[in-house]
């Protein structure tokens, strides 16, 4: 017996269009049709994925539009839809969704656990006027009881299979499972050895989710024999960011180039960036602040540079404190200061690029079919 063909919704109303990229390339093998619900920023980086012939509705949420009425206007699509995934919401949406009809046949995904459900444990004590203006901010708005409330009403997933432990260790029960988000994708042509090496840190640029300090160190210590370009593959996030830049372009050392950018570049050009990478490295700070809360990395919290390394199978360099998976645990050397990142820098050779394809342990669809069915 054949089985039936599903529709399935993507819901992205945040600006994390990596996962959204992610998420439709999973869904383009294992559904029939996709609608996906986003903004025109997410969109500009989606559309260039669009193929002839792919089974896919596009709704773009404009500026001027609100959630409500485009939503009303999407209610027929959501009712034909087998699956709704939510896979950014922001604190502003949270009364919508909350009594959302259609909750009962989406999952949520939950980027943030301590935000939803330890605030009073892990809240940050505002230290500037900013900081205070954005706790009276929450008070005032509700967000935190708000964000308390709405994993009440979905099965939740985590990013990670380590954030998902961290959840069923903090018996956050509504987390039922973890949306695998590695995704690799095919080189053109294998890239033979080069004379130099390149070494790509892909992300924003930004000290609130970023160590550099080591890196930084490590650096400017190192002892090379062969010519290396350092490339931070992402926009200055805030403020911090071009103080992180030029730091790095103090480096005096003959054989390194530092390359940056000032503004955020092409979702093409950082692909490209990524492919020819000989390595990663990914100076992931153990916690970051969102917004009033404190969140841990690898813990209650996910980086999306985890997913890079899975696109090319790129080699990489991490912080030891991050959790990694078995699935990329061969691909990932790890340093716990300057002086590790400084001999794991010192060993790096060019390397023969060959393609890579990662293995997810679970589909888009098994995830709806395990948990909603």
């Amino acid at each position: 017996m054949q089985s039936k063909a599903l529709t399935i919704a993507i819901i992205e109303l945040g600006t994390h269009h990596e996962v959204l990229w992610s998420v439709y390339h999973q869904c383009r093998t294992e559904y029939e049709h996709i609608h996906v619900i986003t903004t025109d920023q997410n969109h500009m980086f989606l559309k260039q994925e669009l193929m002839p012939g792919d089974s896919t509705s596009m709704h773009i949420i404009k500026p001027n539009t609100s959630l409500d009425s485009l939503f009303k206007s999407l209610a027929q699509v959501f009712e034909a839809c087998d699956h709704i995934l939510i896979t950014t919401l922001l604190p502003r949406h949270f009364s919508y969704f909350i009594d959302w009809r259609f909750r009962k046949k989406s999952l949520l995904l939950i980027h943030d656990l301590h935000f939803h459900f330890a605030s009073d444990i892990y809240r940050i004590v505002p230290s500037s006027i900013k900081e205070t203006a954005r706790l009276l901010k929450y008070k005032i708005k509700q967000y935190q009881s708000l964000a308390i409330s709405i994993v009440k009403e979905y099965r939740c997933l985590a990013c990670s299979a380590s954030v998902l432990s961290y959840a069923i260790q903090n018996q956050y029960e509504s987390v039922v499972d973890h949306l695998n988000l590695g995704l690799s994708i095919s080189r053109n042509k294998p890239l033979a050895k080069r004379n130099e090496i390149t070494i790509v840190i892909p992300g924003s640029v930004s000290s609130s989710r970023r160590d550099y300090e080591p890196v930084l160190s490590a650096l400017g210590q190192c002892q090379l024999d062969q010519a290396m370009t350092l490339i931070l593959a992402g926009s200055i996030e805030d403020r911090s960011g071009r103080g992180i830049i030029e730091n790095f372009k103090k480096i005096n050392h003959p054989l390194i180039e530092v390359k940056s950018y000032e503004s955020e570049i092409s979702h093409e050009l950082y692909l490209n960036i990524l492919s020819e990478a000989d390595y990663l490295l990914l100076p992931i700070a153990e916690y970051k602040n969102t917004e009033i809360i404190k969140e841990r990395y690898g813990y209650s919290s996910h980086s999306g540079s985890i997913q890079d390394i899975t696109r090319y199978g790129t080699q990489t360099m991490i912080p030891s404190h991050y959790p990694i998976s078995d699935a990329i645990n061969h691909l990932v050397r790890t340093y716990t200061n300057a002086e590790m990142l400084q001999s794991l820098l010192e060993e790096c050779t060019p390397q023969e690029l060959k393609p890579y394809e990662y293995v997810r342990d679970r589909g888009v669809k098994e995830l709806f079919m395990k948990h909603l069915n």
